[in-house]
Protein backbone atom coordinates (compact mmCIF):
# COMPACT_ATOMS: atom_id res chain seq x y z
CA UNK A 1 0.00 0.00 0.00
CA UNK A 2 2.97 2.46 0.57
CA UNK A 3 4.46 1.84 -2.81
CA UNK A 4 0.74 3.10 -3.83
CA UNK A 5 1.22 6.54 -2.21
CA UNK A 6 5.09 6.84 -2.93
CA UNK A 7 4.53 6.33 -6.39
CA UNK A 8 1.20 8.81 -6.52
CA UNK A 9 -1.06 5.85 -7.61
CA UNK A 10 -2.94 6.59 -4.60
CA UNK A 11 -3.26 10.44 -3.68
CA UNK A 12 -5.01 11.60 -1.10
CA UNK A 13 -6.07 15.51 -0.77
CA UNK A 14 -8.30 17.99 1.26
CA UNK A 15 -11.78 19.81 -0.93
CA UNK A 16 -9.77 22.75 -0.61
CA UNK A 17 -7.34 21.66 -3.00
CA UNK A 18 -10.05 20.45 -5.96
CA UNK A 19 -10.54 24.23 -6.61
CA UNK A 20 -9.57 25.06 -10.72
CA UNK A 21 -8.48 21.83 -11.41
CA UNK A 22 -9.71 19.37 -14.03
CA UNK A 23 -8.81 16.12 -13.35
CA UNK A 24 -8.38 14.32 -16.42
CA UNK A 25 -8.89 9.62 -16.37
CA UNK A 26 -9.00 9.76 -12.44
CA UNK A 27 -10.99 7.68 -10.19
CA UNK A 28 -11.89 10.34 -6.99
CA UNK A 29 -13.33 8.98 -3.90
CA UNK A 30 -14.90 11.12 -1.76
CA UNK A 31 -15.68 9.79 1.63
CA UNK A 32 -17.53 11.57 4.44
CA UNK A 33 -19.36 13.74 2.51
CA UNK A 34 -22.08 14.20 4.21
CA UNK A 35 -19.56 16.80 6.49
CA UNK A 36 -19.49 18.76 3.26
CA UNK A 37 -21.35 21.79 2.64
CA UNK A 38 -23.61 22.02 -1.05
CA UNK A 39 -21.05 24.23 -1.88
CA UNK A 40 -18.02 22.11 -1.27
CA UNK A 41 -19.58 19.43 -3.09
CA UNK A 42 -20.32 21.10 -6.01
CA UNK A 43 -16.98 22.84 -6.04
CA UNK A 44 -15.32 19.48 -6.07
CA UNK A 45 -17.82 17.73 -8.56
CA UNK A 46 -17.40 20.37 -11.09
CA UNK A 47 -14.14 19.12 -11.17
CA UNK A 48 -13.82 16.01 -12.97
CA UNK A 49 -12.29 16.20 -16.77
CA UNK A 50 -12.80 13.27 -19.43
CA UNK A 51 -12.48 10.18 -18.48
CA UNK A 52 -12.72 10.92 -14.82
CA UNK A 53 -14.98 8.75 -12.88
CA UNK A 54 -16.39 10.15 -8.89
CA UNK A 55 -17.23 8.09 -6.15
CA UNK A 56 -19.09 9.45 -3.19
CA UNK A 57 -19.29 7.83 -0.27
CA UNK A 58 -21.27 9.37 3.00
CA UNK A 59 -23.70 8.62 5.83
CA UNK A 60 -26.57 11.60 6.14
CA UNK A 61 -27.33 10.34 9.47
CA UNK A 62 -23.47 10.86 10.89
CA UNK A 63 -22.85 14.46 10.39
CA UNK A 64 -20.10 16.15 12.42
CA UNK A 65 -20.81 19.58 10.67
CA UNK A 66 -22.15 22.06 13.44
CA UNK A 67 -24.17 23.68 10.59
CA UNK A 68 -25.17 20.87 8.43
CA UNK A 69 -28.20 18.46 9.09
CA UNK A 70 -29.13 15.41 7.67
CA UNK A 71 -30.60 17.37 4.54
CA UNK A 72 -28.59 20.37 4.32
CA UNK A 73 -25.18 18.70 3.78
CA UNK A 74 -23.31 18.28 0.61
CA UNK A 75 -23.98 14.55 0.15
CA UNK A 76 -27.36 14.99 0.17
CA UNK A 77 -27.66 18.17 -1.94
CA UNK A 78 -25.67 16.23 -4.86
CA UNK A 79 -27.59 13.05 -4.31
CA UNK A 80 -30.60 14.85 -5.03
CA UNK A 81 -29.72 17.23 -7.99
CA UNK A 82 -28.06 14.21 -9.66
CA UNK A 83 -30.60 12.37 -9.51
CA UNK A 84 -31.80 11.17 -13.04
CA UNK A 85 -29.01 11.92 -14.66
CA UNK A 86 -27.54 9.62 -17.47
CA UNK A 87 -23.95 9.92 -16.02
CA UNK A 88 -24.57 9.24 -13.10
CA UNK A 89 -25.40 6.00 -10.95
CA UNK A 90 -26.36 5.78 -7.24
CA UNK A 91 -26.32 3.11 -4.58
CA UNK A 92 -28.60 3.27 -1.54
CA UNK A 93 -27.61 0.86 1.41
CA UNK A 94 -30.13 0.44 4.14
CA UNK A 95 -29.05 -0.09 7.69
CA UNK A 96 -29.54 -3.96 7.55
CA UNK A 97 -27.26 -3.91 4.89
CA UNK A 98 -24.28 -2.44 6.25
CA UNK A 99 -21.50 -4.46 8.17
CA UNK A 100 -21.13 -3.13 11.88
CA UNK A 101 -20.78 -4.94 15.10
CA UNK A 102 -23.09 -5.22 17.80
CA UNK A 103 -22.12 -2.50 19.39
CA UNK A 104 -22.08 0.27 16.59
CA UNK A 105 -24.93 -0.49 15.40
CA UNK A 106 -27.29 -0.28 18.53
CA UNK A 107 -25.13 2.91 19.46
CA UNK A 108 -26.65 4.41 16.16
CA UNK A 109 -30.00 4.23 17.20
CA UNK A 110 -29.57 5.18 20.64
CA UNK A 111 -26.98 8.12 20.17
Amino acid sequence: MQMLFDNRTIQTEALAFQRGRSLQKYWMILDEMQNSTPRQAKGVITRPGLGTKIIIIGDPAQIDHPYLDSRSNGLVYASERMRGSKLCFQVTLQHDECERSPLASEAAIRL
